[in-house]
């Protein structure tokens, strides 16, 4: 039933005076239930002469419909403030159209967080490609106000999503990786989750999200300076032996907490070619010894990593003399050990 009414009720919004009074008739025999859940439909922050030519189509629906019309009034107030911490110049005219949102470092608070996941719920955003909200200080909380709701087919064009520089940890992810697996951002192809509070247990939520194939068409996943330790890669390992980022070119696991088992974990799952177009691997900063620098040899001397043309690590003397297997290995591919 509320479909039509729906219907009828923009049109009651869009139509002329005369229209206006012929069909204000069908929603003025509706309950206050229906009419208000017309009226939150019609609640466009960025097109709010809907709801307000709604409302002014009979007495008995302004009456029923102010307080949708205060609450759409505060929420345009929250979006212009939101707005105005942009870095790229987003304005409230612009932000229905816009295909990239940069805040980073800009003081983002939960209740900004909260108002841009109110926007994107609704769909208010179709065009957004590129989100930008690293260096806010964002917790899990704010994350999970952000994408709160959100779910296939709400982000539909965004390939570009940094949350770097945060404060973003267990829960957060989880409320992240869920918003993930409703299908909420099918084509993401870069992930930023660099420098945040990302242990095991959120390394397990992402995973999850990943082996069920919603981020397939990942090519750059940042997960550097967290907490990942080999129990982390031991979750992820099973994601990537399915062929689960089988688009993947870049995986950045610096400065986290990853050993000689962590790095077995992972050689182990790769060993099948998932993760054939991977160019780029960073594990500089992480507690890797003997065996880990073996099983990154036999990886590379195998072709588990056909693509890979730089391999980031730690080593303090010249790599050919503390790990001459891995040494060789790469040079034999031409692959930097910068």
């Amino acid at each position: 039933m509320l479909r039509p009414l729906l219907s009828c009720g923009i049109k009651c919004a869009t139509t002329t005076m005369d229209s206006r009074r012929h069909q204000a008739t069908s929603l003025s025999n509706v309950s206050e239930d229906i009419l208000l859940k017309v009226g939150e439909a019609c609640s466009d922050p960025l097109n709010p002469k809907v709801l307000c030519h709604l409302a002014a189509t009979c007495r008995p629906n302004l009456s029923v419909l102010r307080p949708k019309l205060t609450e759409l009034r505060i929420l345009r107030v929250e979006v212009r403030v939101l707005c105005s911490k942009s870095t790229n110049g987003t304005t409230l005219s612009s932000l229905a159209t816009a295909n990239a949102l940069d805040w980073e470092g800009s003081g983002l608070t939960s209740s900004d967080l909260a108002v841009l996941g109110r926007l994107l719920h609704r769909g208010s955003l179709p065009c957004l490609e590129m989100l930008e909200l690293s260096r806010n200080q964002i917790d899990d909380h704010g994350i999970g106000a952000l994408v709160q709701g959100l779910c296939n087919g709400t982000l539909t064009k965004l390939s570009y999503f940094d949350l770097a520089c945060n404060g973003i940890s267990g829960p957060g992810l989880n409320s992240v990786s869920e918003s993930f697996v409703r299908g909420s951002m099918a084509k993401l192809a870069r992930l930023g989750l660099g420098e945040n509070k990302i242990s095991d247990g959120g390394m397990k939520a992402l995973s999850t999200a990943i082996k069920s194939g919603c981020l397939a068409s990942l090519q750059s996943l940042e997960l550097r300076r967290n907490q990942i330790s080999d129990l982390g890669m031991a979750e992820l390992a099973p994601a990537l032996s399915v062929g689960a980022l089988d688009s993947l070119a870049y995986i950045g696991l610096s400065r986290n907490q990853i050993g000689d088992p962590g790095v077995a974990a992972f050689t182990d799952a790769i060993s099948v070619g998932s993760l054939a177009k991977l160019e780029i691997l960073t594990l500089a900063g992480n507690p890797i010894g003997d065996g880990g620098m073996r099983a990154l040899a036999s990886a590379v001397a195998s072709g588990g990593l056909v693509s890979l043309h730089a391999l980031y690590l730690d080593h303090d003397g010249p790599l050919g003399t503390e790990h001459p297997q891995l040494k060789a290995a790469c040079d034999s591919r031409g692959i930097r050990l910068p």
